[in-house]
């Protein structure tokens, strides 16, 4: 409600907010999904995918949905060391936005992002186009981000490693979509 209220301030006629501006914006379940898609779409293609990705870490599966959010530590964004500048932007766009929102670790002071508007998740229908795209590749990844988490909190114990049906559709996830994993899960990989 503060969004779409900040948005129909933002199209008022004079001093006047209207009917027409309200609609517009879509009203209460569309504001979020406006502004999103305005922002997104004044952003480069590049810059688009990795909002994505960006998003996609910002969610967690659950039993036939997946609407939940969780937060994600910013190493967790990263594929490259050398986009941490272009992701640290991208993501003060969104936070400038009112799309996310950013803390700080207090184990070890890292950032830490989250999605500002859990009805984001549900009402954006981009979002949700992405979520359809590739359930099953989404899956894949949570899982093998938790894994390689797991593995590390365990000092690489070679235990935690993949083997197996697990590796195999892991390694062709990984194969089928370059740039999705970050370093952690990339050597916990190499490692299985």
């Amino acid at each position: 409600l503060q969004h779409t209220l900040v948005e129909l301030f933002n199209h008022r006629d004079g001093n006047v907010l209207t009917l027409e501006a309200y609609r517009e914006i879509g009203g209460v379940k569309g504001a979020l999904a406006h502004r999103a898609d305005a922002i997104l779409d004044s952003m480069p293609m590049e810059q688009r995918h990795i909002v994505r990705r960006i998003f996609m870490r910002l969610i967690q599966p659950e039993a036939g949905t997946i609407t939940a959010r969780r937060r994600a530590a910013f190493s967790e964004l990263l594929t490259q060391d050398s986009q941490a500048e272009e992701i640290e932007a991208i993501i003060q766009i969104l936070v400038d936005a009112n799309l996310m929102v950013t803390s700080h670790s207090q184990q070890d002071n890292e950032m830490v992002i989250d999605v500002a508007h859990e009805a984001l998740l549900r009402e954006w229908p981009r979002f949700q186009s992405w979520l359809e795209w590739d359930r099953r590749g989404l899956r894949i990844r949570q899982q093998l981000s938790l894994a390689a988490r797991d593995w590390e909190s365990r000092n690489r114990e070679s235990g935690s490693l993949y083997r197996g049906a697990r590796l195999l559709e892991a390694e062709e996830w990984v194969e089928a979509n370059p740039g999705e994993i970050n370093p952690l899960e990339q050597e916990f990989i190499t490692a299985s």
